[in-house]
């Protein structure tokens, strides 16, 4: 199942997971333990910041290692092109076996038959489920083949853009949970762990492998298990959204954001969290089986997620521009037994695109000039110097554009119309008030507006056109 001459590499990738989403983020309620084992066990990055706020781009910038300006994909809809050089083409290249299963959002999903082979984009194996149960896909596939009897309670409904058979079906937003109404060990996340499992044992002997775990969770449709679901229910101190004064209920009991009451936002809330304990259960199952094998030495753990959740602050639901803290900081840890030492917390500004050309540099593979990140093989040598000064993060749908700079205290965004936003995070945390036009803000903005631009990637490409919405 491996070659010892080179690590192998597990990436665990979940999907609107918010950065406080993970114990080890200090949240006060959340039970992750097989996440917070990997943050424990190796490194963890508490200011990591994705490089889009939405999938498909977010996605694309992750795997090839290239800002998504520079793919010319920064918006959902536009699809990755069969020919551009990927993260895992220079693992095949040196050796690796590689796989992606489950998730993976190159092609748009809602508007193509998935009965169809899907493109294997230079992946030795891949099991394509980009959603959780609206499509005859891997996964539906993959519940015929073991329950056939429960194949109807882990269909969902389409997503909101399509017009499709099953609209019928459970909500599909955010604020509209629901329990999955199948077995708890047919769930997408558990399909996903199942699979992963059965590609590393299907590794030739003499090869490393490189596997994708593309986890669809906590993205909605929130459906976690019942039982989940309950635990957090019952939570007292579960933590509620950030509303400005504006948004709040004008009586007790009254509606709040979306129209919704405060107690049906802690519902919601309690559903978010259940499916993301959902999935570290999932996750656990992975280290187990690492353990087990003997894998877990020199296999290189990642653990992240393609960008964050609103999940009700500022009365927003999912993920969008123009990079608020809860959508732009994701969770990422790292575990390498033989490579680095356990307990590293690294508080340096790192971004999505960097974690091509580090797993490169721990792999002994060549780093390839065209990568838009910068490797974190200091930091996870214990250094504490990283050059970057800010996190990036850019967005485009037409017209319409925000690029965004972030450091430890402020964030910055600016929209092609050249409308800016100031968040001082320390004076206001929950990012209620634009301090753009604060007097006293005025040197901070100016520093911003240089620093945008000096992120601003100079070989960006014109936008590939869009052929779908999803």
């Amino acid at each position: 199942m491996s070659n010892p001459a080179r690590p192998n590499i597990l990436f665990v990738l979940t999907d609107q997971q918010r950065p406080d989403a993970i114990g080890v983020s200090g949240h006060p309620c959340i039970r992750t333990p097989a996440m917070d084992r990997i943050a424990n066990e190796g490194a963890y990055f508490p200011e990591a910041c994705a490089n889009a706020p939405v999938c498909m781009p977010s996605r694309h910038s992750l795997l090839s290692g290239l800002y998504p300006s520079v793919l010319g994909n920064t918006c959902n809809g536009i699809e990755m092109p069969t020919d551009v050089p990927l993260f895992h083409h220079d693992l095949g290249a040196a050796g690796y076996w590689t796989a992606n299963i489950g998730k993976l959002h190159f092609l748009n999903h809602s508007n193509r038959d998935h009965t169809l082979p899907h493109p294997d984009y230079g992946f030795d194996r891949v099991e394509i489920s980009d959603e959780p149960g609206c499509y005859d896909d891997a996964y539906i596939e993959w519940v015929r083949t073991r329950a056939p009897e429960h194949l109807d309670a882990c269909r969902c409904s389409s997503p909101p853009v399509c017009v499709g058979p099953r609209l019928e079906l459970e909500g599909r937003e955010v604020d509209e949970p629901y329990a999955f109404r199948g077995p708890e060990d047919l769930t997408h996340s558990a399909f996903v762990a199942d699979r992963t499992i059965q590609a590393i044992r299907d590794c030739p002997e003499d090869r490393p492998w490189f596997v994708v775990a593309g986890f669809y969770a906590p993205h909605c449709p929130l459906n976690p298990p019942q039982r989940l679901w309950d635990e957090y229910r019952a939570m007292e101190d579960l933590p509620l959204p950030a509303w400005p004064e504006s948004m709040q209920p004008s009586a007790p009991g009254g509606p709040g954001p979306r129209g919704h009451t405060v107690e049906q936002w802690r519902d919601i809330v309690a559903a978010y969290l259940a499916l993301t304990t959902h999935v570290d259960d999932q996750v656990g199952k992975l280290l187990d089986f690492l353990d087990a094998q003997g894998l877990a030495e020199n296999t290189i753990v990642v653990f992240t997620s393609d960008h964050g959740e609103f999940l009700g602050d500022n009365g927003r639901i999912q993920k969008g521009p123009p990079g608020n803290d809860c959508i732009m900081r994701v969770p990422l840890a790292m575990r390498w037994p033989a490579g680095f030492q356990a307990g590293i917390r690294s508080d340096a500004l790192v971004e999505l695109v960097d974690l091509v050309p580090t797993l490169l540099d721990l792999a002994g593979v060549p780093i390839s000039t065209r990568l838009s990140g910068l490797s974190l093989k200091p930091l996870l040598d214990g250094g504490e110097t990283w050059p970057r000064r800010s996190g990036y993060q850019e967005f485009a749908l037409g017209k319409s554009g925000w690029r965004t700079v972030r450091t430890k205290t402020h964030t910055y965004a600016v929209n092609n119309a050249g409308e800016e936003i100031l968040w001082n995070r320390e004076r206001d945390p929950h990012e209620f008030v634009n301090f753009a036009t604060d007097p006293t803000e005025a040197e901070t903005l100016a520093w911003f507006r240089e620093e945008v631009e000096a992120r601003t990637p100079v070989n960006r490409r014109p936008q590939r056109p869009r052929t779908g919405e999803y």
